[in-house]
């Protein structure tokens, strides 16, 4: 049986960058609406850097009934090899988290391989991934020959 929803969601901020953007509204719509109705919500976020911004729009999401949880990348060193290591433990870190949520939906947003890999070794048995990408062109860059046209099946 099915018991609430939770939602994976990557974000990182600092360096000027704009870490809520289209995609990221997206799923801070959704959650939001879907607490509003009374459905169990909670938003994992794989934190990559956070910022100002990150911060109240995670309080706000708090305030509204969902239930946020944080995976941040410890520090480290900034070489490929450290950041690597660092990657890689929050993708374990998400998956130990998951097991606990093996009767919930899990909708993973955009990252479409470690997120995946971690929820199946997690056992957990009703996963939905939104790509959040509708480029027509990026269809044609795939690089493993002929790409799915449909949603896929996990």
């Amino acid at each position: 049986m099915v018991t609430g929803v939770t939602h994976i969601l990557f974000l990182a901020g600092g360096n000027g960058r704009n870490a809520i953007s289209g995609a990221e509204h997206h799923v801070i719509t959704l959650v939001q609406a879907l607490a509003a109705r009374g459905v169990d919500t909670e938003l994992i976020v794989l934190l990559w850097q956070t910022d100002p911004l990150i911060e109240e729009t995670l309080q706000h999401l708090q305030a509204q009934g969902v239930r946020v949880v944080r995976i941040e990348r410890r520090a480290g060193r900034y070489t490929l090899a450290s950041r690597l290591v660092r990657a890689l433990d929050c993708w374990r870190r998400l998956s130990i988290a998951l097991r606990t949520r093996r009767d919930r939906v899990v909708h993973m947003h955009m990252e479409l391989v470690m997120q995946v890999i971690g929820a199946r070794r997690a056992g957990c048995r009703h996963l939905v991934m939104t790509i959040h990408n509708d480029e027509p062109l990026q269809m044609l860059k795939c690089p493993f020959g002929k790409c799915p046209q449909r949603p896929l099946d996990v």
